[in-house]
């Protein structure tokens, strides 16, 4: 075992997917390589508490994500503000500065 910081990961090529369940907004991430570190949020919603978050998604397999839909969004909307990150995408941010 290594801390993950000294892994050699790729990107993941998470697809992401996003509908609509009653009030519900139903994320599904399947990611091409590991990932690590999942991290789901609404930059412009910072308040919507998503039912996982921070997880770890193996190759080839889908996680399932329920949060609220935020208040007077669509479908649309919700899928266009959803940020995912992963620890790849945090290493990208810090050798850009």
């Amino acid at each position: 075992f290594v801390p993950s910081k000294h892994l050699d990961l790729e990107d993941p090529r998470i697809d992401v997917q996003v509908e609509t369940r009653g009030e519900e907004l139903v994320v599904r991430l399947t990611a091409g390589s590991l990932a690590r570190f999942v991290e789901l949020k609404f930059p412009d919603a910072p308040d919507v508490v998503f039912s996982d978050n921070y997880f770890d998604l193996p190759a080839g397999r889908t996680a399932e994500i329920v949060c609220p839909m935020p208040e007077k969004w669509s479908e649309s909307e919700a899928k266009a503000s959803l940020s995912v990150c992963t620890l790849v995408d945090t290493y990208r941010a810090s050798h850009a500065e």
